[in-house]
Parts: C-alpha cells; structure tokens; sequence
C-alpha cells in the first residue's frame, strides 16, 4: 500500500485540484522547507524542475521506459550492454513461469522499486507474485512523484536475466550511475550494498577522469566508510555514457559492471524527482551549473 502522503498527491492530481507542477513544488516544499526557484533556477534540482514542467520531454518518455530504452540502445549501436530479456507483459496473468529459468529479476518498467530478484523459482509464490505485480502496475508512478514524463509511460512488466555480483565487496550488485551533462560523463554515483525492501543503500561519489572519491560533496547523512574501487571497465562505460547522453542538458545514465563486461541499467532524468538531499548544497549548485537553459531567461 502506499504512504499517506503519496496517495494524497496522488488524489489531488486525479481530481484536479493540483496540477502535477503543484505537486511538485508542494511536495519540494515539504522536503526542504523552501520553494524551489524556478524563475531563476540555479542548483540541479532546480532546474531538473525547471526543465520537467518547461522543456520537450518526449523522449524522456520513451527513455526512461525500461523497456522502450532498449531500442535507443540498440539504436546507438551498443546492443552488447543490453541484459538478456526473457519477457515482456502486459499483465502478471501473462507470465509462462514454467517457461522460466530459475533465476530472473521481475519488475516493472515505469518506475523504481519495484522489482524483485528471484534466485530460487521453486521456492516462489506464485499467486502472491501475481497479485504484487498487478498492484504495481496500477500504481500511477508518475502522479505520486509528480514526474509527467512517467504518467505517459504504458506500464507493462519486463523479467529479465539475473545479474549477479563478482565480488565481496558489496552484499548487492554495485550500480555505476554516471552524470552526464550535454554528452559529457562528469560524476558517478555509486550504489553498495543496496537493500530493496527496506530502501536502503550506500552511496559514494567520485570524478572520474581520474577516478576520484569525494566525501566531501556527500550530505552528512549519506556519509559512509565504504571504499569503492576504480571498476575495471571505467573508460568503456565511461564512453558509452557519453554516447547514450549525446543531445540532453542532464541525464543519468547506470551500468554495472561484472566479470569484465559492462551491462547497462537505464537512463534517468529527474533524479529523485529533482528533490535530491544525499549531494551538498555547494555540490548541488556545482551540477546545476554544468546544465545550460537555452529558454529559462
């Protein structure tokens, strides 16, 4: 069931009493106590906002589909970095489980979170599943964040090959999550020891032309000990960010990395729906001006 607060949102939008715009800077309100700047944006939440409700965000529909994002992929000719796809549905009732191996991540395509990892079939309730995907995806994903571009998004379910980790490093797969800015890999955030269920995961942030931690742009909160390692194949998914980025003002774009290949995760462009609070306002401010507005002014 969702939270109080997002069923509210989501509610007000339905209705119209709010648009998804209002929502938005109500919800940003609630978060930092302030109104967000959009007149004059300057930090990358700002004008993650700024460009959600006043740029052409069209293909953020389709990129940000995890399922539609695989022909962009294809299209950029890097086909190799797609995970293998067992399946794609419409509804949970679709799904052939037997014809399934026993290991496979099952999620939905128009949002995060939700998704699950199977690593014993045998051992799955199936009706149980059923139930949790189809809850799901009536989820109205874009409405309760107050992102438009995922409300325009079909949702549908995608089981795909289960990546697994490498190391012992992590207790979770680790996510390579590059900033790119015009075409331009600048940042990469690191996700460690990542818990679904209970929303948690340690985040660490480094330059990466040389790979370069720094604590000092992360929230006190956010903060961690968690030593993260140069990953092997960082100029290859370096340049394939760049590839994937080619065109947008800022987008997001994840890898992982296992076993000497390189996978890619998906494109995002409005991180935490532009309410981010693990980054420093200084840091905040440094990638809001790596974002050109060519009609803010």
């Amino acid at each position: 069931m969702q939270p109080i607060l997002p069923r509210i949102f989501t509610t007000l939008y339905k209705s119209g009493i709010l648009t998804p715009k209002q929502v938005s800077i109500l919800r940003y309100f609630l978060k930092f106590k302030r109104l967000p700047d959009l007149k004059s944006p300057k930090d990358i939440n700002e004008k993650i906002l700024w460009l959600t409700f006043n740029a052409d965000t069209s293909k953020w529909t389709e990129l940000a589909d995890k399922y539609l994002v695989r022909n962009y992929v294809r299209e950029r000719g890097l086909a190799h970095l797609l995970v293998k796809l067992y399946g794609v549905y419409k509804s949970a009732d679709e799904i052939e489980w037997d014809a399934l191996p026993d290991k496979f991540v099952v999620k939905t395509n128009n949002g995060y979170g939700t998704v699950l990892l199977v690593k014993n079939k045998a051992g799955l309730d199936i009706p149980g599943i059923i139930k949790k995907l189809n809850r799901w995806l009536d989820i109205p994903f874009g409405a309760v964040t107050a992102e438009p571009h995922y409300m325009r998004i079909r949702p549908r379910i995608i089981v795909e090959e289960l990546l697994e980790k490498d190391n012992d490093s992590s207790t979770s797969l680790i996510d390579y999550k590059f900033w790119c800015f015009d075409g331009v890999p600048r940042y990469c955030l690191t996700c460690n020891n990542r818990d679904i269920e209970h929303h948690m995961v340690d985040l660490n942030l480094f330059e990466i032309a040389p790979w370069k931690e720094h604590k000092d742009y992360m929230s006190e909160k956010f903060k961690n000990e968690i030593h993260v390692s140069e990953p092997p194949q960082l100029k290859e998914m370096r340049e394939y960010a760049a590839i994937l980025s080619e065109g947008f003002p800022a987008v997001r774009v994840d890898f992982y990395n296992i076993n000497g290949k390189v996978y890619f995760g998906e494109m995002t462009f409005t991180s935490n729906a532009g309410r981010m609070s693990y980054f420093t306002n200084d840091f905040l401010l440094r990638m809001g001006n790596l974002i050109k507005l060519k009609n803010n002014l």
